[in-house]
């Protein structure tokens, strides 16, 4: 199994003790959807794209995560920006 489906079935793994959980296809990677919102997306060279609280965006960055990139000279916007 490929570095990209171990971390599929870590997610799997993960989100098992919820009932409503499907995984979607969509924007070249695997969502993983929890009561109908998209929580986390798998790519298919293993790096994961979460839903995060907020209040916790700093912190993750200073942990070393990056903002989702929309596409070229596109960067997503952070919590509290237009």
């Amino acid at each position: 199994m490929t570095g990209a489906g171990v971390r599929r079935e870590q997610v799997r793994d993960l989100l098992t003790s919820s009932q409503t959980v499907r995984e979607v296809r969509m924007f070249g990677r695997l969502s993983f959807m929890v009561d109908d919102r998209t929580v986390v997306a798998a790519g298919h060279d293993g790096d994961l794209r979460l839903h995060a609280n907020p209040d916790a965006h700093k912190d993750l960055l200073d942990r070393g995560g990056q903002p989702a990139n929309m596409g070229k000279d596109r960067p997503s916007h952070g919590p509290g920006v237009d």
